[in-house]
């Protein structure tokens, strides 16, 4: 079934979605990760996008142990009670 949408529709929809990261991006990256996976609904996608391969975030004066793809899952553990880690493996 294709979806017929207007403009001005998909331009609001873009609109919120940019005012939603700005609020975002004053967050920390797991709590705006967990954000994410709060607000999304049955259907939706969240695309954590970045260095995802990367175990820690570099700053100029330190570095910290840092996995997005933890984060990720420990929410999904926590909303679902799943004994599967991220890549659907039983542990």
């Amino acid at each position: 079934m294709m979806r017929k949408s207007s403009g001005a529709f998909l331009c609001a929809g873009i609109i919120l979605a940019l005012s939603w990261i700005a609020a975002a991006s004053a967050l920390a990256v797991n709590e705006a990760i967990e954000l994410a996976l709060d607000l999304a609904e049955p259907g939706d996608c969240v695309l954590l996008a970045g260095k995802g391969h990367e175990t820690e975030q570099v700053f100029a004066d330190r570095v910290i142990e840092h996995d997005d793809r933890r984060i990720a899952d420990e929410w999904l553990r926590r909303r679902h009670g799943s004994d599967q880690d991220n890549d659907g493996a039983r542990q």
